[in-house]
């Protein structure tokens, strides 16, 4: 008891010197022992909390797989970075199971820090329920996906709310998947993001940059897990002067996307995005 009380006096004396913010910075007290206070770097965040890349994956895998090769060695170059990839055989599902789909996803699914999910298109809310169970299903059974992202997802205002509601409902109630997406292009009403209808939305597909603003805004009241936009038609220049934006962005989404295709109206989902390796190491900067 004598030493802790002779202890406590004399750091009580260094403080009171003009160099105690230095000592008050450099250690901790725990009990009667003077610590280290830590000077290494961060923790970096956890890979749930960063922000990665959504790449739709609308391109034929080839034999075995291999046309989706230059991606997966991506992947294993930056196991850091969380990537979610939709697969999309034929606008959906398709009539048959492709052995060329099966070995292309399960060398994606090698890889930790992937999750991989399939497309379903909803036609703004007007296709027929039982038909995208079927999807769905199909989906578990042939691809082995870990989810879903639906289309054509009609969030502008409450109307499909309960439309939406029961697809949830049948995903959580009817399949082992543990990550959906739903896209609608464009910003949602927020009782899409109240009801948790899906685990992302998708509210920025386009030819056009967002600003800071309309990513930030009232999306901020919730997790930035909920976030995602992809870009089009992405000119080498444009992307160059957007390294700070996207930077500034990941504060407030968890997935983004740029592709170089889609100009003149051509399918910017076919290909994989010559910015993608950039972009993983630009992420890789945030962590």
């Amino acid at each position: 008891m004598i030493k802790i009380l002779l202890l406590s006096a004399l750091i009580l004396s260094i403080l009171a010197l003009p160099q105690a913010k230095v000592f008050a910075d450099h250690c901790v007290i725990l009990g009667s022992e003077i610590t280290g206070g830590g000077g290494g770097e961060p923790e970096p965040p956890a890979i749930e909390n960063r922000t990665g890349i959504y790449i739709p994956l609308y391109v034929n895998p080839s034999t075995g797989g291999s046309a989706w090769n230059p991606l997966v060695d991506i992947i294993a170059d930056h196991p850091d970075v969380p990537f979610l990839i939709t697969i999309n055989p034929s606008s959906g599902v398709g009539g048959a199971q492709s052995s060329n789909f099966v070995a292309g996803i399960d060398n994606l699914q090698d890889y930790p820090n992937v999750i991989v999910i399939g497309y379903v298109f909803t036609s703004n809310g007007l296709r027929d329920i039982g038909d995208i169970e079927t999807e769905i299903d199909l989906y578990e059974d042939w691809y082995n996906v870990e989810g879903i992202m639906f289309d054509e997802f009609n969030a502008q205002d409450d109307t499909y709310l309960s439309y939406y509601a029961e697809i949830r409902d049948y995903v959580n109630d009817n399949t082992s998947f543990n990550y959906t997406r739903g896209n609608w292009g464009a910003d949602i009403d927020s009782s899409f993001a109240d009801n948790a209808i899906v685990d992302n939305f998708g509210i920025r597909e386009g030819y056009t940059w967002p600003s800071i603003g309309y990513l930030d805004g009232w999306h901020d009241g919730y997790n930035k897990s909920y976030w995602s936009y992809e870009l089009k038609d992405v000119t080498s220049t444009e992307w160059d002067e957007h390294q700070d934006f996207i930077i500034e962005s990941t504060q407030h989404v968890k997935y983004l996307y740029f592709t170089s295709d889609g100009a003149g109206g051509s399918n910017p989902w076919d290909t994989i995005s010559v910015y993608t390796d950039e972009l993983a190491t630009l992420l890789e900067s945030t962590y």
